[in-house]
């Protein structure tokens, strides 16, 4: 029998993401962790939790898109 070569090009690639994916998470983890020392704490985590909220609304009033009602 021969040797299977589980490197493939799919999980090289995959293996490139999911390192870029972490790296990017750090980065934002890092910065949000460093906000904390110019805001307050609650303000800070007001701002994390809402974003999703505020990228909704803000995407309705500037691209015009459509909310779902899933959403509303």
């Amino acid at each position: 029998m021969g040797q299977v070569c589980f490197y493939t090009r799919a999980w090289h690639n995959t293996i490139f993401y999911l390192v870029m994916k972490l790296f990017n998470w750090s980065i934002i983890f890092a910065l949000w962790i460093t906000s904390f020392s110019y805001t307050l704490i609650t303000a800070s985590t007001t701002l994390v939790t809402t974003n999703s909220t505020l990228v909704a609304l803000w995407s309705w009033w500037l691209l015009k898109a459509k909310l779902s009602r899933l959403f509303l």
